[in-house]
């Protein structure tokens, strides 16, 4: 478990800031006062904080034991009432998820597509969201033959012993740092591009290193392309209201949801 002093400093006050505007600019909402808020797979928990600032009624899950006690320890610096509650839970598991109640906003952050079944973790998020709620999540862009070569390096991660983890993913990506720096050179932008390194943390709460290394890792990982989503969600009626695409390189797409009207086939699907 990460240290108390180390864990609050990864969620700052400038982390939460910027996920607020986050939430606020992709739900289209200055605050959320009076709304209930699940964040699924919530990690350490910056998310739910936000969520819980901008006036959100708050149920956040976690499955790894460590992530789970570090949201807490975050829940119990950072709020003093009962609006946040973190509970242990996997999407996985029907008979909690069967337990939940439906929610104006659903939310998850670079952990669906990392879940041994993407798309059934994606709609059991869907059957979460009440009419009128919004579903929000992000998801591993399909970028073709880009996302076939990171796909076998993670698999091919697996067999490589935890001594020799270090080496093989620094020769991994060491190509696409070294590229990187030599093209802030030749554009004469060095200096961002070091501060794309030194100040990484400020918002992603991580050093850069660290997402290297589960870029490289992190198995299983599934991809998506937009119109597959998008009908996906389509027959659990759910209707895109925004898409933030992907950009170039190693990215996902935000997907933001609205359900319009109640879904006649949960019912059946929630008893079978």
């Amino acid at each position: 478990m990460t240290e108390p002093a180390l864990l609050k400093k990864s969620i700052t006050e400038d982390r939460i800031s910027t996920a607020k505007q986050l939430l606020t600019d992709r739900l289209g909402r200055a605050r959320l006062d009076g709304l209930t808020f699940l964040d699924v797979h919530c990690g350490v928990g910056l998310f739910s904080v936000a969520a819980h600032r901008l006036g959100a009624t708050v149920l956040a899950f976690e499955d790894d034991p460590e992530l789970l006690a570090d949201a807490k320890s975050i829940r119990s610096s950072f709020a003093s009432d009962d609006a946040w509650t973190i509970v242990s839970g996997a999407i996985e598991d029907k008979l909690f998820m069967g337990s939940l109640e439906l929610y104006d906003i659903v939310h998850s952050s670079d952990i669906l597509d990392k879940r041994e079944h993407m798309y059934h973790a994606v709609e059991d998020c869907a059957d979460r969201v009440k009419v009128g709620g919004v579903l929000y999540f992000t998801a591993a862009n399909d970028q073709g033959l880009t996302s076939k070569f990171w796909g076998s390096v993670k698999k091919r991660s697996e067999s490589v012993p935890s001594a020799l983890k270090t080496p093989f993913v620094a020769a991994v990506v060491a190509p696409r740092v070294g590229l990187g720096f030599l093209t802030s050179v030749v554009q004469r932008r060095p200096k961002q591009y070091v501060e794309s390194w030194t100040k990484y943390s400020d918002v992603r709460g991580t050093s850069r290193w660290s997402d290297l290394v589960q870029m490289t890792t992190r198995y299983p990982y599934h991809v998506s392309d937009p119109g597959t989503m998008i009908a996906h969600l389509a027959k659990r009626h759910l209707h895109l209201d925004r898409l933030v695409p992907s950009g170039r390189g190693f990215n996902y797409n935000e997907y933001i949801f609205t359900r319009h009207e109640a879904d006649p086939t949960f019912t059946s699907r929630a008893s079978a």
